[in-house]
């Protein structure tokens, strides 16, 4: 009987309060992650947009140089 009432005083004691621990720690880790998914999805986008706009415009850059050295021939 008193091997009963120490393993629930352990459960009640310890074990219930780390498993309500541990739930909202994983709530709290799965909001961070889909912020920081977020996040990094719009930082990701705005390179992107910056890298094609420096494609474009070296592919300008060479097209006009191209140009001007022919009409100097």
């Amino acid at each position: 009987m008193e091997i009963i009432f120490q393993l629930k005083a352990f459960y009640v004691d310890l074990l219930l309060p780390l498993e309500s621990n541990l739930e909202k720690d994983t709530k709290v880790v799965a909001g961070e992650h889909k912020r920081f998914l977020q996040q990094h999805k719009s930082h990701h986008d705005s390179y992107q947009k910056a890298l094609s706009m420096c494609k474009k415009q070296k592919k300008r850059t060479r097209s006009s140089l191209f140009t001007i050295g022919k009409d100097v021939k």
